[in-house]
């Protein structure tokens, strides 16, 4: 979708939200929902991202989170890569490298298979782990899309917490949520954006995932694309 306002724009005043103490009835994740112990023998690098693109069809439609999961759930991704930074930015006509390097992360060097295209209409699903240690079991998460994003915590296959969704083609809008896990642990997670092209590749797609115990976006240390102890 068209936007102006600037990725960094929106960080600064999310951040401001959450961290000028915003009030808001925590969500509680129970400790069945982690996969294990939290890891403690090596940090996390990254999340395994998909990136699902049709050559065919560039400008294809992804009206809402129902059918972007649909579609997840029976195509083979165009291509993979790992994510590390959770932030992104760029133009519906941003090639993809530009497009996952966009915060100075190297994302990009893994994308599988390699080429250049632009995003034009692109549908990412990311899934890993997220690392809960003592110290971090109450934070807040705060998503920012255009078009629509939705973050989810859960046992692989189920997913089944939604944390905070932008539903839907949008500017760039953010939702946050504040989560207590009940226990440390590794916690399975999914996140999944979508950027749909506006008017003949005239307009922007944006993602973001902030957490309020990183003092912005999620830390990669944090994130892992396996179960590690």
């Amino acid at each position: 979708m068209n936007v102006r306002t600037s990725v960094g724009a929106l960080l600064a005043i999310a951040a401001m939200m959450v961290f000028s103490g915003l009030s808001q009835a925590q969500m509680v994740i129970p400790a069945t929902e982690a996969a294990g112990p939290p890891a403690t023998s090596a940090p996390g690098n990254g999340l395994n991202g998909a990136w699902f693109f049709d050559p065919n069809d560039p400008t294809q439609m992804f009206p809402n989170l129902a059918t972007s999961q649909a579609l997840i759930a029976v195509e083979q991704p165009y291509g993979t890569f790992t994510a590390t930074t959770l932030a992104w930015n760029g133009l519906d006509s941003a090639d993809i490298n530009d497009f996952l390097n966009s915060f100075g992360q190297n994302d990009a060097s893994t994308l599988t298979p390699a080429g250049k295209q632009p995003i034009y209409s692109s549908l990412f699903d990311l899934t890993g782990f997220i690392n809960i240690t003592a110290a971090d079991q109450d934070c807040t998460f705060i998503l920012g899309s255009d078009d629509g994003g939705a973050m989810y915590i859960g046992m692989p296959g189920t997913y089944d917490i939604k944390v905070t969704a932008q539903d839907g083609n949008h500017a760039l809008q953010a939702g946050w949520t504040t989560v207590h896990f009940e226990a440390p642990g590794l916690y399975p997670v999914e996140f999944i954006y979508w950027n749909q092209d506006y008017n003949n590749h005239s307009g922007s797609g944006q993602f973001f995932l902030m957490c309020s115990r990183d003092g912005g976006t999620v830390s990669p240390s944090r994130l892992y694309k396996t179960i590690t102890q």
